[in-house]
C-alpha cells in the first residue's frame, strides 16, 4: 500500500468520514484531451444520427418536391390564377441547390390560368417570359370583356413572333351569353391562324392580310370587332 493511501485511510479511521473527491484528486488531476480521433468518431455519430433531404437519391427528391410544389388540378375552379402579384413558392427561395431542381418543376406540373380581359395579352406575355425556358406550362385562357381588335392584332403577332404559344380558350362565366362564346371563338380562330402561318413560314404582312379577312367575319358576330 503506498504512502497517500495510508494516509487516506488514516484519515477515515479518525474522522469517520470519506475524503472528499477534491482532496482524492488533489495530487493527481486527470485531463481529457479531445484529439482529432475522437473528433472525428464523434462528428460521424452526428452525422448518421441525421437525415439530410439533399442527401436522398435524386428519384426520391424529386417525388417529394412534386408533391410540395403542387397547387393545382386540371380544373378551371383549381388552377392558379396568373395575377401580377402571382410568386414563386418560398421551398425554390431556401437554397441554390434546391432551387436547381424545383424551379422547372414548379411551372410544370401545375396548371395556370390566365384572365384575359378585352383581348389585351400584357399578362401572357408577361408570364411567358417569367417561365423558364424549354418548359411548357399548362396555360389556359379564360376570356372576357369586350371584342377589341387592336388588342387581339397585337395578341396575334406575339404568337407569331414566339413570345408565347396558342393557348387553349374558354368563356370566363361558364354561365355567359352566347356573345362571349363568340369571343371566345373569334379569339381562338384568329391566335391559331398566326400560329399556323408561322409555322408554313409565312410573313407578317401576308398573316396581317388573312386576320383582316377574318376581321370581316367577325364583325358579323359582334359589330365591336369593325371598331377602331
Amino acid at each position: 500500500m503506498s504512502v497517500e493511501a495510508a494516509k487516506a485511510l488514516c484519515l477515515v479511521a479518525k474522522n469517520g468520514k470519506r475524503p472528499r473527491l477534491a482532496d482524492r484528486r488533489s495530487k493527481a488531476k486527470i485531463r481529457l484531451v479531445k484529439t482529432p480521433a475522437t473528433a472525428q468518431v464523434q462528428a460521424r455519430v452526428e452525422s448518421r444520427s441525421k437525415c439530410h433531404l439533399l442527401n436522398l437519391p435524386a428519384e426520391l427528391r424529386n417525388a417529394i418536391w412534386e408533391l410540395a410544389l403542387t397547387e393545382s388540378e386540371d380544373d378551371p375552379s383549381k388552377m392558379l390564377l396568373v395575377t401580377p402579384s402571382l410568386r414563386e413558392p418560398g421551398l425554390l427561395l431556401t437554397n441554390k441547390q434546391i432551387r436547381n431542381e424545383t424551379h422547372k418543376m414548379w411551372f410544370s406540373v401545375n396548371f395556370f390560368n390566365i384572365h384575359t380581359r378585352d383581348c389585351n395579352s400584357t399578362l401572357q406575355r408577361q408570364f411567358f417570359a417569367w417561365v423558364p425556358p424549354q418548359v411548357e406550362a399548362n396555360v389556359t385562357l379564360s376570356l372576357g370583356g369586350g371584342c377589341n381588335w387592336a388588342n387581339l392584332m397585337e395578341w396575334c403577332k406575339h404568337v407569331f413572333e414566339g413570345k408565347f404559344p396558342e393557348l387553349g380558350c374558354f368563356p370566363a362565366d361558364p354561365n355567359a351569353a352566347d356573345a362571349y362564346n363568340d369571343l371566345v371563338a373569334v379569339a381562338a380562330s384568329a391566335t391559331s391562324t398566326a400560329a399556323d402561318l408561322r409555322a408554313n413560314g409565312a410573313p407578317w404582312r401576308v398573316c396581317e392580310m388573312v386576320l383582316g379577312n377574318l376581321r370581316w367575319v367577325a364583325g358579323r358576330t359582334a359589330e365591336e370587332w369593325l371598331e377602331d
